[in-house]
């Protein structure tokens, strides 16, 4: 079939069934399919989360990190403290990295738990993960978002058994399932920094 920048890319006939990711959850308008949960920005305002965006890529700039921060802060029921992690992908931290070292800032880090280490900004951590989109941070309070399951990770068994033979070849196979979304109880206490350069 034919396709199209801007296309999603999923298992056919599974559109709208996967699972709310960061990008539906922390932003300024409604998700690609319709209201999150139920509620739609141009209704509810104040559902929306605080964005900090441009119209262009442009370099990392701390006042606009902490502008993200101040947003959460002054606009919410929560506090500055209440932000608990920065999210971001591997090329993003390394522009904080080098705006930390032009602007000789001592680059702290913090030991969280599992033994992984994360970059500090003002005490919460900044944390690299491959899979997270590029040129933007997450900036996220964690108490206001939630696992919510209707079933966890189980294996199939509706005929009897967990296991059942592949036909035409030598082996057996199983089907793992799990019911569940990533769910937000206040969107507007996260935000977004948008339109980072990577070099």
């Amino acid at each position: 079939s034919s396709s199209a920048d801007g296309d999603y890319v999923v298992l056919e006939d599974t559109l709208g069934a996967q699972m709310m990711g960061l990008q539906g959850i922390v932003a300024a308008t409604d998700p690609p399919l319709g209201a999150l949960q139920g509620l739609a920005v141009a209704s509810n305002p104040f559902w929306k989360a605080q964005v900090n965006s441009a119209a262009a890529n442009r370099q990392f700039d701390f006042a606009d990190l902490q502008s993200v921060i101040d947003d959460i802060a002054s606009q919410t029921n929560y506090a500055e403290s209440d932000v608990d992690l920065i999210l971001c992908n591997f090329p993003v931290r390394r522009e904080y990295y080098k705006a930390c070292i032009v602007e000789r800032r001592h680059v702290n880090t913090m030991e969280l738990d599992g033994g992984f280490k994360a970059l500090d900004f003002n005490g919460i951590p900044i944390v690299a993960d491959s899979q997270c989109q590029r040129n933007r941070m997450y900036v996220l309070c964690m108490k206001s978002l939630s696992l919510v399951r209707s079933s966890d990770f189980e294996w199939m068994d509706k005929d009897g058994s967990y296991l059942s033979r592949e036909t035409g070849y030598d082996a057996y196979g199983a089907t793992l399932f799990h019911y569940g979304n990533l769910m937000t109880w206040d969107r507007n206490a996260n935000g977004l920094y948008s339109q980072i350069l990577e070099s």
